[in-house]
């Protein structure tokens, strides 16, 4: 939480734990330990970084500013009282650490994609399809179904995979460090849709829209489907490594269209793309 948000901490009671609030503090961007006698001035916080956002506005963008300047800027919005001019001043002073939503939006879609990441040569290739193998002791969080590798975890011997019944999560393949462990294990049986229009580990081809030269590598090469960023934005993997956004219906264009995992043909696709990775 204090990653993306401030933390305030009020000490309260005979003996508050001051390195435990401290603690939370110091892992929290631009939070602070306050007074039990501010916390009424606290209650103001959200206000005034409202207010210090317009007045940012009209300060110049090379920083070249004072607190007398900005105080005399809030003096064109608003009146308030010293004790908000300071808070003000403080919020401004520090702004770097308060991200408006988009980039918080892009921050963790960043921090997302380093989830989708082939990392190690020795784990199932993203796109690849699974089920529980035999160190499984994860209960029914597969369905009893199959599911698609997504990603290589930041964890070391961890692989991420995305069950068919939309539960994503990561588990054991390989050594961490500790032990030696295999919960899944590749399987070929394919993504079977429902009512979805597509989903992840669905197999894809180029579409009727595609602009994207040999993304692909080349016509006729079949990818998987590893993640659905909205329901008409996908990421796909082709065969020879390569991976990308794609619209499937976003503004009714379609890059890719989805092919049968039944169609003999698309089975011959499948195993000569296989021997040629081999």
């Amino acid at each position: 939480m204090g990653k993306r948000n401030s933390i305030f901490c009020i000490p309260v009671g005979d003996d508050p734990d001051i390195c435990f609030l401290g603690t939370m503090i110091l892992g929290s961007e631009g939070g602070k330990l306050v007074p039990y006698n501010e916390a009424r001035q606290l209650g103001r916080y959200s206000v005034n970084i409202n207010i210090a956002s317009n007045v940012l506005q009209q300060l110049p963008p090379e920083d070249l500013f004072s607190p007398g300047d900005i105080k005399m800027e809030v003096s064109k919005v608003v009146d308030v009282s010293e004790q908000d001019l300071n808070d003000i001043c403080e919020i401004i002073g520090k702004r770097n650490v308060y991200k408006c939503g988009r980039d918080v939006k892009e921050e963790i879609e960043k921090e997302k994609e380093t989830e989708f990441q082939e990392k190690y040569l020795h784990m199932p290739k993203i796109g690849t399809r699974v089920r529980r193998g035999r160190d499984w002791k994860w209960k029914n969080q597969d369905g009893q179904g199959p599911g698609t590798v997504v990603g290589h975890s930041e964890r070391i011997g961890w692989i991420n995979v995305e069950w068919d019944n939309g539960i994503l999560l990561p588990y054991r393949f390989g050594n961490n460090g500790f032990i030696t462990a295999y919960d899944i294990e590749p399987c070929d049986e394919p993504r079977i849709l429902e009512s979805q229009p597509i989903a992840v580990g669905c197999l894809v081809r180029r579409g009727p829209d595609w602009k994207w030269n040999n993304q692909d590598g080349g016509a006729g090469n079949i990818g998987t489907v590893y993640r659905l960023k909205t329901e008409t934005e996908i990421y796909v993997r082709w065969p020879n490594g390569n991976k990308s956004n794609y619209r499937y219906g976003y503004k009714s264009c379609y890059d890719v269209e989805i092919c049968d995992p039944f169609d003999p043909a698309v089975i011959e696709s499948m195993k000569r793309q296989k021997k040629g990775v081999e």
